[in-house]
């Protein structure tokens, strides 16, 4: 009987005990809601992540947008030739035989008035570098 006296003498009362698992249970819960909302894969760090994602998807439409208009001018010019005339009248300065290409300032392309400074006819021999 003695070691039972003994156990009993060195146990902590049982009103510690009724108090210590309830606290450690409310430290365990405070720990956790913490790293849930603060930790590295917590809630803050979720919000994030899906503005982050809302932002990748914006880029993303943007880009299949651009593709598609990409993709139809690439239809455009190989399917349709006046779409490859402009292409070369607008961009290399081209033109058909006969015809006289006026040549502005840069100042009068922006919307001032100037007169023309030069005139070139075009056609074939415009091509090759005789006037």
């Amino acid at each position: 009987m003695s070691t039972r006296d003994d156990e009993q003498k060195n146990a902590p009362p049982a009103r510690f005990n009724r108090r210590l698992i309830p606290m450690a249970l409310v430290g365990l819960f405070l720990a956790g809601s913490l790293s849930a909302i603060f930790g590295d894969d917590g809630y803050l760090e979720l919000g994030r992540l899906r503005r982050a994602c809302r932002n990748v998807q914006g880029e993303l439409d943007r880009q299949e947008v651009r593709n598609a208009t990409l993709a139809r001018d690439i239809q455009r010019l190989q399917n349709e030739p006046s779409a490859r005339e402009r292409i070369a009248r607008e961009r290399l300065g081209y033109g058909r035989d006969g015809e006289v290409q006026f040549l502005l300032p840069r100042a009068a392309r922006s919307g001032t008035d100037h007169a023309p400074t030069a005139a070139r006819p075009l056609g074939p021999s415009a091509l090759r570098g005789n006037p």
